[in-house]
């Protein structure tokens, strides 16, 4: 016959006082944060544009209606050639950032890392080919700090 400890006490508690330390109990559902939420957003909408231009862009040489027309000549103002390589680079790269901000929204442990390594490629950008120590670099020195601060929401 197996006796059942009295409530309150168990594994994951202390004399009825719930453990801290090392042996804290997590439950894996602790609530998206704000910040995610909202990070999640903003890479969905980049990723989404992204995925677009480059969709468009290949689309251009087949097919003929008024939207490449318009898009012909407002991507004349942008540094990037129309070329194939680019278009490419464009609807992989939405398709990359398409799935991480779904991801990040889903608290998916690699969304977390995949974003935090795209923050610090960036910084690594920003220090060495602009100016080192900019509002941008200390904005993304922030977002990192904090998708650092908010990884035991992920799992």
């Amino acid at each position: 016959m197996s006796v059942r400890p009295p409530p309150g006490t168990g594994p994951w508690s202390r004399g009825g006082v719930p453990a801290s330390g090392p042996y804290r109990y997590y439950s894996p559902r602790l609530g998206r944060p704000l910040g995610i939420s909202l990070l999640s957003l903003v890479v969905g909408i980049a990723g989404l544009v992204a995925f677009l231009t480059g969709l468009i862009m290949l689309l251009m040489p087949f097919v003929s209606f008024p939207a490449t027309t318009f898009f012909a000549q407002t991507v004349e103002f942008y540094t990037v050639p129309l070329t194939l390589t680019s278009s490419l680079v464009l609807f992989i790269g939405g398709v990359v950032a398409l799935s991480v901000a779904n991801g990040l929204w889903h608290q998916e442990r690699w969304a977390l890392w995949v974003g935090a390594g795209a923050t610090v490629a960036v910084e690594a950008v920003f220090f060495f080919r602009y100016v080192p120590f900019s509002y941008a670099f200390l904005a993304l020195w922030v977002l990192y700090v904090y998708l650092l601060a908010v990884r035991r929401h992920f799992y």
